[in-house]
């Protein structure tokens, strides 16, 4: 699978949210004035909404209320679900744990490149040695050797961990799929 591919999916997962959420948003809705706690808003309309939260726009602004804090009508409209908040939370950091498992592949791949140079050099001196005249020097030769062993089993035991990183990556796309689509579901609203 492409190292590029969760973005996809991400992407995938963020339009399935964003589609139920935009589905009850009424963008053209404004209520003329909404108390928040100690924050009089006039002109409130709903931006963005999360299961955990809504970006508010207002005449002063903006404002991130927590859904929990919500007063009505905006309460009834837009409820506390625990399970989506939990599987939004879980959304987030399966993500976040994809971005990183993403950067290290990047960083083995470019060690791996630079290994399989550092390889090509040690072959084309010992290839340069070999082709003097007169016998090679055999200590060179043993180390030209033994440097090529030791690149070899780097490259080895880097590409164990990008082909299990590989795995990872791909099981965490899975669950971000799995968990935008219990986002996504009625039966979570």
């Amino acid at each position: 699978m492409k190292e590029g591919r969760h973005l996809s999916l991400l992407a995938i997962a963020f339009a399935a949210w964003l589609m139920t959420s935009l589905s009850s948003l009424g963008a053209d809705e404004v209520l003329p004035s909404l108390q928040i706690g100690t924050n009089k808003l006039t002109n409130v309309s709903v931006l963005l909404n999360s299961p955990v939260d809504l970006l508010l726009k207002h005449d002063k602004g903006h404002l991130r209320v927590k859904l929990q804090d919500l007063p009505e009508p905006l309460k009834s409209k837009y409820p506390y679900n625990a399970q989506k908040a939990d599987d939004y939370a879980r959304l987030n950091s399966t993500s976040k744990r994809i971005d990183a498992v993403a950067l290290r592949e990047r960083q083995l791949r470019a060690t791996l490149k630079q290994l399989a140079t550092e390889e090509d050099v040690i072959r084309e001196k010992r290839r340069v040695l070999r082709g003097k005249k007169g016998a090679p020097d055999r200590g060179k030769m043993k180390n030209f050797e033994e440097d090529i062993t030791k690149l070899a089993n780097q490259q080895k035991a880097l590409e164990a961990e990008l082909s299990q990183l590989s795995a990872l990556r791909y099981a965490l796309q899975q669950e971000v799929t799995s968990t935008s689509n219990s986002i996504a579901s009625p039966a979570n609203k």
